[in-house]
Parts: structure tokens; C-alpha cells; sequence
């Protein structure tokens, strides 16, 4: 098996330690509606960008679950990145990957969003995730460096792991 990413990215590194502006990617999400319905509502990528997402409210607070709801559109990221992760390192090392499941719960309260003041969070609230890769012929080596260096390099992962600085502006 050859790499299909190590050709696309030849120096990218470099370029990238030696230019720092050249590493910075920006995405942006914009809500942008007339309110009316409280339970959905719409999500685009960036001004002009095609791809919208219907949104709508959790069914524990009234939604009917036709739509993602922001807290599944975060287990939703860190899952699409870790499976990313996953294939762009198995190609830069050129292992052949079989399967790749990875399965992300985010146990969370309502009672904040819902009013409910004093609230102790239970211990069992949080994300856990669950990767499973098979890749026959590998050895167990290289599957441990494979899982090391997905889980270090994760972006949406490790920017829930350690929290990146969020700037709300009111205007």
C-alpha cells in the first residue's frame, strides 16, 4: 500500500514551522434566522458556504429529534475527527486499515439549561469514546503508534480535552 496523502503534503511541515500563518485553518458556522419555532432552527458553514444543517432542541427539552441538536453536533465532531485522525495517519504510515468503528457518548444535565439552579452534576455526566480499528497483518507496535499519534492529534478531541479560548461578543 502507498500513501495517498505523503505526495499532497511533501513539506507541509516545514512550510508550516518555518511560515506559522500558513498553519492556521478558520472555519466559521453561522446561525443567522428570523426566530420563530424554538426547537429548530439552521446552521451554515461560512457566509456563501452550500452546506446548511437543520438543528432542533434535545427530545429530553422538547425537541422531536428530526434534527441533531448542538450537543450531538459536538459528538458528532469529535467522532468525524477521530475517524479522520485515524485514516490520515494509517495512510502516512501505510497501513491498510480493515474496519474503523468509533462510537462517542456525551452524557449531559438539563437542569442548567432548563433554570434549575445548585445543581451537583452527576459523576457519571461527560464524553466517553469507545475506537476499535482492525487492520490484519499489523503488528501491535505499529497499531499502538497509529492510536498514540491519532489521539495527540485529534483537533476537535484535544480542543474539548484542554478548552481553547472562546471570545463572546454582544453587539
Amino acid at each position: 500500500m502507498s500513501s495517498i496523502l505523503k505526495p499532497l503534503f511533501g513539506g507541509l511541515a516545514e512550510q508550516c514551522r518555518a511560515d506559522p500563518t500558513k498553519a492556521v485553518a478558520e472555519m466559521r458556522a453561522v446561525c443567522d434566522s428570523v426566530p420563530g419555532d424554538p426547537l429548530t432552527w439552521s446552521v451554515t458553514g461560512s457566509p456563501g458556504s452550500r452546506h446548511e444543517m437543520k438543528i432542533g432542541q434535545h427530545p429530553a427539552i422538547g425537541g422531536d429529534g428530526s434534527a441533531p441538536c448542538p450537543g450531538e453536533l459536538v459528538t458528532m465532531a469529535i467522532a468525524a475527527c477521530m475517524d479522520g485522525s485515524i485514516r490520515f495517519f494509517a495512510d502516512l504510515m501505510q497501513i491498510r486499515l480493515d474496519r474503523i468503528r468509533v462510537e462517542v457518548v456525551n452524557r449531559g444535565d438539563m437542569r442548567r439549561l432548563l433554570g434549575v439552579p445548585d445543581v451537583d452534576i452527576p459523576s457519571d455526566m461527560g464524553i466517553t469514546m469507545t475506537v476499535s480499528i482492525e487492520a490484519r497483518g499489523e503488528t501491535s507496535e505499529r497499531l499502538a503508534k497509529l492510536r498514540a499519534l491519532t489521539e495527540a492529534s485529534s483537533g476537535v478531541l484535544n480542543m474539548i480535552r484542554a478548552p481553547i479560548a472562546v471570545a463572546v461578543e454582544w453587539v
